[in-house]
């Protein structure tokens, strides 16, 4: 963690004591575990890091049921779903804005443009499940290894 303090890098320290807190975790030690767990907590929320509170909140319901502190691991659990929920939606509406974006370009066997993105927006609402299929068959073809790393 000395690189990671000299460089100033409070994401990088974050995600070393993620990492300190998973080790922890594999070796039973849950009380090492917690502890960082919940600076890695505390980092996430300081850098605004919605996903790295989501991982932190997640783990830290499971290390508290280990130990049997049950209305602990309840919070963290409601604070996850609460975040994941609201990750997800942002999440979807960047991907539906891509998609969008990527229906909207010319086609290369007409070189015509679709009807813009705000028409296309309020089409959303009308798909058909052909429609809705091809928007899910786009989102699964992208990477999501930053999102699941």
């Amino acid at each position: 963690m000395n690189i990671g303090e000299l460089m100033n890098d409070e994401s990088f320290i974050a995600r070393m004591n993620f990492t300190i807190g998973r080790v922890y975790s594999l070796k039973q030690d849950y009380d090492t575990a917690i502890y960082f767990h919940e600076k890695h907590l505390n980092l996430a929320r300081q850098l605004d890091d919605s996903i790295g509170q989501c991982r932190a909140y997640f783990i830290l319901s499971q290390l508290y049921e280990k130990i049997n502190q049950n209305d602990k691991a309840t919070k963290y659990d409601s604070l996850y779903k609460a975040l994941a929920r609201e990750v997800w939606i942002d999440f979807l509406c960047v991907l539906l804005t891509i998609y969008l974006i990527k229906i909207d370009e010319p086609r290369e066997d007409t070189m015509s443009t679709r009807s813009g993105p705000r028409n296309n927006l309020l089409k959303v609402c009308l798909w058909n499940e052909q429609q809705k299929k091809r928007f899910w068959e786009f989102c699964f073809s992208l990477e999501f290894t930053y999102w699941f790393d």
